[in-house]
């Protein structure tokens, strides 16, 4: 189960990891000037599965922004965040300050069960639509 820690999300709203229920969750930890995560984002959006799954209520998508640029990700936010996603930042730096996910690589995506248990770290932009497909019955 991963640790526990408290988001800003997009509309100011101060919550946790684990006050977001949703049955299945795809947490992507991100970077919005990464290039690589801006490239991951792009290809998550067309997958035809993962847009059924969030349709359906079952599957929340948490992307997660970790440094300090507020700046940066409010600019995200009005630009390049997909509407279909929630989006929230590590204001508190509790991530880093505390030393709860090595985020030396990102995008660093997890599958997770209801209750933040992880099915699947490391989970590479070939595999979400097996996870969706294998877990998410909708």
């Amino acid at each position: 189960i991963l640790p526990n820690f408290k988001i800003m999300l997009s509309n100011d709203s101060i919550t946790d990891l684990f006050s977001v229920e949703s049955e299945f969750m795809i947490l992507y930890f991100q970077n919005p000037d990464c290039p690589t995560c801006s490239e991951v984002r792009n290809r998550m959006a067309k997958m035809e599965t993962v847009n059924k799954a969030i349709a359906s209520g079952k599957l929340k998508v948490l992307t997660i922004y970790f440094e300090e640029d507020e700046a940066l990700w409010r600019r995200y936010l009005k630009e390049k965040a997909n509407p279909a996603y929630l989006h929230g930042w590590d204001y508190l730096h509790e991530i880093e300050n505390n030393e709860l996910f090595d985020l030396r690589i990102i995008p660093y995506i997890f599958f997770l069960d209801k209750n933040k248990k992880v099915l699947k770290k490391d989970l590479l932009v070939n595999e979400i639509e097996d996870y969706v497909k294998r877990y998410v019955i909708f």
